[in-house]
């Protein structure tokens, strides 16, 4: 949360005014831990109604009825990644 503060504190500190042709920024959230350790409990209590989305590889996988290593490929080919799979 400590980047989300600064980047809020230095945005609030700027005198201009944002320049309307530029780009959106991006904000990446990545929440990590084990299984059960309530990443996807903090998405859908916290992040979810922000209106950010979940690459989650779980779902993907039940979705797709994939494997665990395909459903690695699958959510590294989402998320843009180019992630080597042992």
């Amino acid at each position: 949360m400590r980047s989300i503060m600064a980047s809020t504190s230095e945005t609030a500190m700027t005198s201009r005014a944002p320049d309307p042709a530029a780009p959106a920024p991006i904000f990446v959230a990545a929440p990590a831990g084990p299984n059960g350790a309530g990443k996807s409990t903090f998405y859908h209590s916290h992040l979810k109604p922000s209106g950010l989305l979940l690459v989650n590889a779980d779902v993907i996988a039940r979705e797709l009825a994939l494997g665990d290593a395909a459903a690695t490929r699958v959510t590294a080919a989402q998320r843009g990644s180019a992630a080597p799979i042992p």
